[in-house]
């Protein structure tokens, strides 16, 4: 083979193993998605048979608790995982 074929054959192979290498991030990357949904998956339900409450009732519910956690503070000791926001001047 001559010089340019050889540069060309060199190429591909590059090309191809870069490819490869694409192809096996995107996988990871899917499967590391489809993981975390599952994990989302299993809380909720979790949720819903502790609390025997349907799909559409969840979004209250955490709402209930978020309000609880907010009431269960004083105005000058903020609740643990609750940002405030403090006036400058």
């Amino acid at each position: 083979m001559d010089e340019g074929m050889q540069q060309f054959q060199q190429s591909l192979v590059e090309l191809e193993n870069d490819a490869e290498h694409v192809l096996l991030a995107r996988n990871q990357y899917v499967v590391e998605n489809d993981n975390g949904r599952n994990g989302n998956r299993e809380a909720l339900a979790a949720l819903r048979k502790r609390t025997k409450a349907t799909k559409t009732s969840i979004k209250s519910l955490f709402e209930s608790i978020m309000k609880d956690i907010g009431n269960s503070g004083s105005r000058d000791a903020p609740s643990v995982g609750l940002v405030v926001e403090e006036k400058l001047g």
